[in-house]
């Protein structure tokens, strides 16, 4: 079995469940398809920190995760910054000899992606859709690029983009519902 470990300076809440494998401190988990697994507790944490680290890097006027057009590489997050979110997330973590760094790093790239983008879909759902501003304590991540992040969402072509995006979601066949640390954590 693969495991990592949170560095204890990175978790907020300290929990006696975690201390299941000899009296040792902090979260072991093991790793699969990238992902941490075991304890439950752990995959939480990992999927918070890669949603709490895109969101507070990465501004919310980047359109894009990423892209193959290369007209719309202005708009994507460039890779020098994953490289530099990829490098905040693995300090809040210890690998263990034996992981496959790469393939963790593909997994929580792709959380931090997903993440992204249901930000920016809660913001326009709740707060732009309703025509109210958000808590500016809650968010003052996002005061900054607002008035930016708001004109793009009601212009043409960003309505046209989510109009296509509504038609490919209504093609899906099995869609999921799954909470925090995915699959695993649910069953």
């Amino acid at each position: 079995m693969v495991l990592i470990r949170i560095k204890k300076e990175h978790i907020e809440r300290e929990t006696t469940a975690d201390q299941e494998d000899g009296g040792k401190t902090g979260h072991h988990t093991s790793v699969r398809r990238g992902l941490p697994c075991a304890p439950v507790e752990a995959s939480t944490k990992f999927t918070t920190q890669c949603e709490v680290v895109v969101r507070a890097r990465v501004p919310i006027t980047t359109r894009l995760w990423k892209t193959k057009n290369p007209d719309e590489e202005r708009y994507t997050v460039p890779s020098h910054q994953k490289e530099m979110l990829w490098r905040e997330l693995k300090n809040m973590f210890t690998l263990a000899e034996g992981v496959d760094e790469e393939h963790v790093k593909k997994c929580a790239l792709k959380k931090m992606a997903i993440a992204f983008g249901t930000f920016k879909k809660k913001l326009f759902g709740n707060y732009v859709k309703k025509d109210k501003e958000p808590n500016w304590d809650s968010f003052p991540q996002v005061k900054p690029y607002w008035e930016e992040f708001k004109e793009y969402k009601m212009f043409e072509e960003a309505r046209e983009a989510s109009g296509k995006n509504t038609i490919n979601a209504a093609l899906k066949k099995h869609n999921h519902h799954l909470r925090l640390g995915g699959y695993k954590k649910t069953i």
